[in-house]
């Protein structure tokens, strides 16, 4: 019987001090059937040239794309999964790391799985810059420490309020991925996809470590601004509707984010207060909205003992 291919989207974006690292843990996987689309997004580094130098020194035929403009990392994901010709697919940001029996381990755990099945998870090991290893996985944090303790199965009102998915971790159904797309208006792309799916289809988690997130000073865990809250907020609140018991979590994420929101100096404060508000009808809550309406800040507001 023939072997499922694995379609690997490697996205690169000022990824230069990682970038061999990455690619070495792509090409040493232990399973033959992949295929690779990498792609830089106009990165302001050496990153391009040091991609072109080391697919030369490999002798590698692996599909290359440059961007002229940075599109962003949605836009890049809709693009590789359009082009993506494997049964599976697996998106890498070109500072993690795969384990060598990435592939292998999640091919042979998805093909025991129904169709309904549209997405695997496992564990991550957090890395520094280094790649030192430090602090715990996220699994261990949670006390999973037997596959039966991993949420799998119908999850939308799990990931409701809260992402617990590692999107480094994730191998999902090309055809499914096709037809659902990624929100290309969020910056939030992981839980917003995670959301979509579950709505149709299940996911499974298996107790298994087989992948390296990094965090340094350049990653988007370092670099989350206050942007990221609207971006969040937004993610959740198209979801309601579809459950109540997600609905209940949505608005209780929202009432508490909201105010968040604007201590932080995040996007739009005065329509997330109102939701606020809608959930709530006190008059700290009206209060709250009329002072972000009228434009003046929670560090003003501190100020002026509003």
């Amino acid at each position: 019987m023939s072997q499922p291919i694995v379609t690997i989207g490697a996205l690169c974006y000022n990824n230069s001090r990682y970038l061999v690292e990455t690619l070495d843990s792509i090409l040493q996987q232990d399973y033959p059937y992949i295929e690779v689309i990498l792609v830089d997004d106009c990165s302001k580094d050496d990153s391009v040239q040091v991609i072109k130098d080391w697919l030369q020194d490999k002798k590698l035929s692996w599909r290359f794309i440059q961007h002229s403009q940075n599109r962003g990392v949605t836009k890049t994901l809709n693009e590789v999964i359009d082009k993506a010709s494997g049964k599976y697919f697996k998106a890498i940001a070109c500072d993690d790391i795969l384990l060598p029996t990435y592939c292998s381990y999640m091919v042979e755990r998805f093909e025991q799985l129904m169709d309904d099945y549209a997405m695997i998870y496992s564990d991550v090991i957090t890395i520094d810059e280094n790649s030192k290893v430090f602090g715990t996985t996220p699994f261990s944090e949670r006390h999973w420490d037997d596959e039966s303790k991993i949420p799998s199965g119908d999850l939308f009102d799990q990931l409701a309020d809260w992402c617990f998915i590692p999107a480094v971790s994730t191998i999902m159904r090309t055809n499914i991925l096709q037809q659902l797309r990624f929100s290309e208006h969020l910056k939030v792309e992981d839980w917003d996809m995670w959301l979509k799916m579950s709505k149709q289809y299940k996911i499974k988690g298996v107790f298994a470590a087989l992948a390296q997130y990094r965090i340094h000073s350049a990653s988007v865990y370092q670099q989350k601004s206050p942007a990221y809250q609207d971006h969040e907020l937004q993610t959740v609140k198209q979801y309601l509707g579809h459950s109540t018991v997600a609905d209940k979590k949505i608005k209780d994420y929202i009432y508490k984010q909201s105010i968040l929101l604007y201590m932080n100096g995040g996007s739009r404060p005065a329509y997330w207060l109102w939701q606020r508000f809608k959930i709530k009808k006190t008059p700290q809550n009206a209060a709250n909205f009329l002072l972000a309406a009228l434009g003046i800040s929670y560090n003003k507001r501190k100020q002026w003992k509003l």
